[in-house]
């Protein structure tokens, strides 16, 4: 059996594997950047008590 080279790390890897044991980058498959996630709904809603509270205490101090 011949030995690979991983691209990401350089380790040598046995050619049968799928992924390289020391980087966990996945052999034969082109790496794509991650893309960049829509931020999920609870941030959003976080936001908007946070505002909502501090609007509460600036009415409540006057």
């Amino acid at each position: 059996m011949s030995r690979l080279v991983c691209p990401g790390c350089k380790a040598e890897v046995n050619e049968l594997s799928t992924s390289c044991p020391k980087c966990g980058i996945r052999l034969g498959e082109v790496q794509r950047e991650k893309e960049p996630q829509p931020a999920s709904s609870s941030w959003y809603v976080t936001l908007a008590i946070i505002v909502i509270g501090l609007v509460i205490l600036y009415f409540e101090g006057r």
